[in-house]
């Protein structure tokens, strides 16, 4: 049964991995989410995992040319399509991720409204539903990405739960995230409340 507290911790694993270059790290953690969320048998986990660590990892390391993820994107979307029985198009569904990493390195297009459609239409895609029964959890899950960029909740703000001020060690609204385990020190990925929980992806 899909577990989406286990996902989220899994996820939030995984960006840290990814902004601290642990290769290996993010790579076991898609193997794990693949193979318990996705119910994927380990070898199709592993290769997948594989493709997906690689697309990450080339797009972590451009600052042009992002393309060059699609191909790995691709692959891993079409065994996710293989072992479903979806009919979406993988190289569609490849584009569409593409499409929201990249903008959420672009001033202007970072704003998780916008990066929030941007993973709907992916979703869209992948499900066969309609963008809007897909938008408000799209917008969810890229709230927490413009946190990790923006450093936390704005200056001037407070913690709605705690009612911490926003200060350099300020950290984003409990309200934001679940608590996965221990308290973690801050880093550039998972920024500790003072209230003592995480972000969540």
């Amino acid at each position: 049964m899909f577990d989406p507290d286990r996902e989220a911790a899994l996820e939030l694993d995984m960006w840290q991995a990814y902004y601290a270059h642990e290769n290996l790290r993010l790579f076991r953690g898609l193997v794990t989410l693949l193979h318990e969320q996705y119910r994927y048998p380990w070898g199709k986990s592993l290769r997948a995992g594989f493709y997906l660590t690689r697309a990450a990892r080339t797009f972590g390391d451009s600052r042009s040319d992002y393309e060059r993820a699609v191909p790995d994107l691709e692959r891993a979307y079409a065994m996710a399509k293989d072992w479903t029985g979806a009919s979406f198009d993988s190289a569609e569904v490849a584009r569409a991720e593409l499409a929201w990493w990249v903008a959420r390195r672009v001033p202007g297009q970072d704003s998780p409204d916008h990066v929030g459609r941007l993973i709907a239409r992916e979703n869209a895609l992948l499900f066969g539903v309609p963008d809007a029964r897909v938008l408000h959890a799209s917008v969810l899950r890229a709230r927490p990405g413009r946190l990790r960029d923006g450093g936390g909740t704005p200056i001037g703000h407070r913690c709605p739960d705690c009612g911490t001020s926003r200060t350099a060690n300020c950290t984003p609204p409990c309200s934001e995230r679940r608590r996965f385990g221990p308290p973690q020190p801050r880093s550039c990925f998972a920024i500790v409340c003072s209230c003592r929980l995480e972000v969540p992806s």
